[in-house]
């Protein structure tokens, strides 16, 4: 059996009025990559945060190498070995390649305070050329794919002879054909000797790259499983406590008639987008990274300008597209990014729901609050948002109940057309599934249509009922879902061609 390089010895850790982790071990051998599950609240992060020095716990012990180590600051456990790639990447736009994998690196600066730049970037580059990565080491943060600032982050941590790397959602952000180069890379540092912690909500991740797994549930270790020895259902019937029922709910709807037509729709990185959304139907958007699927959606609902075409709602022109009028017409956006843009921080679940909605409750002249409440907690018990009161604060929620906030803030005002762009991401497998039986009861029920842009073709081809797939700004095609396969789907948003059937709506 390989020695453990990190023993985490019955962690608790108690907030103020609530035990977060209950006695929870985390053993992980030297060279293997060990993946971490668990749902939104399960106790990953805090446990994570406990090991790099973010939190300090309540009781427990740590041993790094044999040593039993209690660090005060990410920084120390950095300086010990321990690297942290957090989800949300730390490189810095205005910094160049090198500037951001040396920042803070006091053995850098010479003399009267001097930067030893020319070393910095002979080691930027040596580190690089080990890794096997080519990229410019002038080159700014700006500039860099997310694929690319990934490999800066390892470099970082590479040049700070990390030997244990905690990877936090490491693919969130990436399109689906560049994760396979990703694992390459992962495998290449374990084949090193690196050993790694992967925490993802992406089970097939977690069967494609982990050797084993711990599941947490509710603050505890529920168990620790070989890979190899059992299965991604079992695993996800363990971190969620039930047994889940069929994952992607979608069934085709009859479609009544033309809800939204966007006519050759132009704008930012998109050009001559024309498509037809249905009364009561899931219209999938598919694209891979700079496809321009970002861009349409975000003009639809006005984030952005269009220069030019023409949108249609229930056959009536909206002339104005901007956000104000786009809500005013029943045409409601869940943002890709929900931390920036879904919800406020600082206010509660109740202020965040009627955000949108609390002009039209009144009484007279006045905001009827009561109403609101009233509102609000139907939205609470219809989402199965847990919170302790709608009074708690968005950002101590859970990634899935912040997704389900959102959702319900648009709800609220009974919107005609809802555009979700990657409603799921950073969603544990359960929060997951309620939000595809959301989608479904939706469509069927309130007659809305939806707009579903993602990312994950397991996603689109499941919870749809066509698909418009983009490539370059275009709409290279238009396909029902049913009998979909992911290659046909992946091949064309790659560019690939096919020949023309009855099957297939070209769209140019």
């Amino acid at each position: 059996m390989a020695e453990y390089i990190l023993q985490m010895k019955d962690i608790d850790k108690t907030f103020p009025g609530a035990a977060v982790l209950d006695h929870v071990c985390l053993d992980v051998r030297q060279g293997e990559i060990m993946g971490l599950i668990g749902e939104n609240g399960a106790g990953k992060s805090t446990l994570l945060k406990i090991l790099t020095g973010l939190y300090t716990r309540t009781s427990g012990t740590i041993l790094f190498k044999g040593r039993e180590v209690a660090y005060a600051s990410i920084e120390e456990s950095a300086d010990d070995g321990i690297a942290f790639m957090h989800q949300e990447l730390n490189i810095f736009p205005n910094m160049t390649v090198t500037e951001n994998i040396f920042l803070n690196r006091k053995d850098y600066v010479g003399k009267f305070g001097m930067i030893q730049k020319k070393r910095m970037e002979e080691d930027a580059r040596r580190v690089l050329e080990t890794l096997g990565v080519e990229i410019d080491v002038n080159r700014m943060g700006s500039e860099l794919s997310i694929h690319e600032q990934q490999m800066v982050e390892i470099a970082k941590a590479m040049s700070m002879n990390a030997e244990l790397i905690i990877m936090d959602e490491p693919t969130a952000a990436l399109p689906e054909n560049e994760v396979e180069i990703f694992f390459q890379f992962i495998r290449k540092l374990n084949s090193r000797g690196i050993t790694i912690i992967y925490v993802s909500h992406k089970m097939v991740e977690i069967e494609a790259i982990c050797d084993r797994v711990t599941i947490l549930r509710n603050g505890t270790v529920v168990d620790v499983v070989n890979v190899g020895e059992t299965t991604v259902e079992q695993m996800v019937n363990k971190m969620v406590g039930r047994q889940l029922d069929e994952y992607y709910v979608h069934t085709p709807t009859k479609n009544d008639g033309v809800l939204l037509r966007v006519s050759d729709f132009n704008g930012e990185n998109f050009e001559q987008v024309s498509f037809e959304l249905m009364k009561s139907e899931v219209l999938g958007i598919y694209g891979l990274a700079g496809s321009g699927t970002l861009e349409l959606a975000e003009t639809l609902f006005g984030y952005r300008k269009p220069t030019g075409g023409r949108v249609t709602l229930n056959g009536q022109a909206i002339k104005k597209t901007d956000i104000p009028n786009m809500v005013k017409n029943g045409i409601a956006y869940v943002p890709l990014n929900r931390k920036k843009d879904g919800f406020v921080r600082d206010m509660s679940v109740f202020e965040n729901i009627s955000m949108a909605g609390c002009g039209s409750c009144r009484k007279g002249i006045f905001v009827d609050w009561a109403k609101n409440r009233e509102i609000c907690d139907k939205y609470m018990e219809a989402l199965s948002i847990k919170a302790v009161s709608r009074d708690t604060h968005v950002n101590l929620l859970s990634g899935g109940n912040q997704q389900k906030v959102v959702l319900s803030k648009w709800l609220s005002i009974h919107p005609k057309v809802l555009i979700l762009n990657e409603p799921t991401r950073g969603v544990d497998v359960g929060a997951k599934a309620e939000i595809y039986n959301l989608i479904d009861r939706l469509v069927k029920t309130e007659e809305l249509g939806i707009l579903l842009i993602s990312s994950e073709a397991p996603e689109v081809l499941g919870m749809t009922d066509r698909v418009m797939i983009m490539h370059k700004g275009r709409i290279c095609a238009t396909l029902k879902t049913e009998g979909l396969q992911q290659e046909r789907l992946l091949k064309l948003a790659s560019g690939g061609k096919e020949e023309q059937s009855e099957e297939r709506q070209e769209i140019t």
